[in-house]
């Protein structure tokens, strides 16, 4: 039996004191709520070095905007959006870490303010409060924060999106359908799987009898909103074949889901996240039984669908088309499984009568304590996938180098998709005063994301006219792999193409340092 949305009926009747106290706490806690989730995503945001997708948001983000549009129109529409708020953000601020990664710290805070107005309107001031705590801690949502590119600004529309619909619902007025429509056009048009989300509200409405009355104003509003996104979902979907290196069918898809999704491989993070809404929707169901209270009903007919249906709808077409599948793509269902965990937590708590605060500060806490470490793993050096060491590559070439050196780039890395040279990209000064004799024409003359590098067979003469010459290769395994003898610092073996090349012209290695993935020699003139 379905059971109205509670945010559906009618408000009761305050006095002038509670009303006083409601507004009060209706702006503070989503301001504190949301600075908590802004403090706990920027702490050491700026530690973990660059890797190559936030070198891509660099690339197309630092064009002059016909340019940028100019790519687009080839790749990544899919971040076209993001790509063109970071194109400001960063004419005001400086290329770090820090400060690329700020908006999406910022976009954490707001989500985490989104879903306490969120969680006020579909259960209780409590569950609302919990649950943005739990969404601030979410591992999937502290590595969105620390991540330059749209998943975060995904979850934070997300929320609002479904805070409008909740609305819309509710006071059933022209206005809120309209802005209903709008938020779901500037959603999708952020980040195109966000469109799943109106799918979700659908189902939402069809399990509630309240909601069932609003399905022709809500199909009308998102019709809406979808015609108006149209030419950004047309032109994406021109550039599906962007998303084929993402790998076929796999046994462990079950893991990706279930763990990666929201947990960031956090395994201990996803069972105990389990087990607590397993245990939690049973309370809450008995509760519902003898109580008759609403409010279950609310947060799950609006967290449950949002939770399932954008995930079921990409896997079905995955499993019978081309895989576009992945699990930080989902970021913004996030939202909608720290509801569940909030409501849940609260349940639990709620076993203990009078004691439920200080139980629920203890669950809180131990909820907390688990996901502490995958949190601080996060904030290291080498926490992006692969473990890349971007920074850590400019600043040794920076700390080591002299005026007028030559940097050469290799061609072909293992580990990184796309050419080495998206090193200088995300650090530019610390290339400043070096000479790139490999590159070709720009990332911007043709139309793509990163710059031509020249194989080192072309560069003859820049080679010649070097003083000496910085390589910028894939990190040595540590042996021979003929011999199996362990790799001197000062051996060339593993160098390659590039090696061999520069060898000829009389250059000699003088030191080679290993980083985490990547490999950076210094080569001098024989005989200096």
């Amino acid at each position: 039996m379905t059971s109205p949305l509670p945010v559906l009926a009618s408000e009761p009747r305050r006095s002038g004191v509670e009303r006083g106290t409601l507004g009060w706490t209706r702006w503070c806690d989503p301001l504190l709520l949301g600075l908590v989730a802004v403090a706990i995503s920027g702490f050491r945001s700026w530690s973990p070095s660059f890797w190559h997708d936030e070198a891509a948001t660099v690339s197309v983000a630092g064009r002059d905007i016909p340019d940028m549009v100019r790519l687009l129109f080839d790749v990544d529409a899919v971040h076209g959006a993001y790509y063109l708020g970071m194109h400001g953000w960063l004419r005001v601020v400086p290329l770090t870490e820090f400060w690329l990664r700020l908006p999406s710290v910022l976009a954490v805070g707001i989500g985490a303010a989104g879903l306490v107005v969120l969680g006020k309107l579909v259960s209780t001031r409590r569950v609302a409060l919990v649950a943005a705590l739990v969404f601030a801690i979410l591992p999937r949502v502290t590595s969105a924060g620390i991540e330059a590119r749209s998943y975060a600004l995904s979850a934070a529309l997300a929320v609002w999106v479904t805070v409008v619909f909740v609305v819309a619902v509710r006071r059933r007025t022209g206005t809120a359908w309209v802005l209903y429509a709008l938020f779901v056009a500037v959603s999708t048009t952020v980040f195109l799987y966000s469109i799943l989300i109106v799918a979700a509200h659908l189902v939402t409405l069809a399990v509630t009898k309240t909601g069932r009355r609003c399905v022709g104003s809500f199909v009308l509003a998102a019709c809406a909103g979808i015609a108006i996104a149209a030419p950004v979902i047309v032109l994406v979907q021109s550039q599906a074949d962007q998303v084929s290196w993402i790998a076929g069918r796999n046994f462990d898809l079950v893991w990706i889901v279930l763990v990666e999704q929201y947990f960031d491989n956090a395994l201990p993070v996803a069972v105990v996240s389990g087990l607590l809404v397993v245990a939690g929707v049973t309370v809450g169901i008995v509760r519902e039984r003898d109580r008759r209270d609403g409010d279950q009903a609310g947060l799950l007919a609006t967290a449950v669908p949002w939770l399932v249906v954008p995930t079921a709808l990409v896997l079905l077409y995955s499993l019978t088309s081309q895989n576009v599948y992945l699990g930080r793509y989902f970021t913004f269902t996030a939202p909608a499984c720290a509801l569940l965990l909030g409501q849940s937590m609260v349940w639990i708590a709620g076993l203990a009568g009078r004691r439920s605060l200080p139980l629920l500060a203890v669950i809180l806490a131990l909820f907390g304590a688990i996901a502490l470490p995958y949190y601080l793993v996060q904030r290291g050096p080498y926490a992006k996938p692969s473990g890349m060491d971007y920074s850590r590559v400019a600043d040794l070439v920076e700390s080591e180098s002299a005026p007028g050196d030559c940097v050469l780039y290799d061609l072909k890395n293992v580990w990184n998709p796309g050419p080495m040279r998206t090193v200088e990209t995300v650090d530019p000064p610390a290339f400043a005063a070096l000479r790139d004799i490999s590159r070709g024409s720009t990332a911007a003359e043709l139309g793509e994301l990163w710059d031509e590098t020249l194989a080192p067979d072309r560069i003859a003469d820049q080679i010649r006219s070097c003083p000496a010459i910085w390589l910028l290769t894939d990190r040595s395994a540590g042996v021979d792999s003929h011999t199996g003898a362990a790799v001197d610092s000062r051996d060339p073996v593993a160098l390659g193409a590039n090696f061999r090349v520069v060898r000829s012209y009389g250059f000699d290695v003088d030191e080679r340092w290993q980083l985490n993935v990547s490999q950076v020699v210094h080569f001098v003139r024989r005989g200096t």
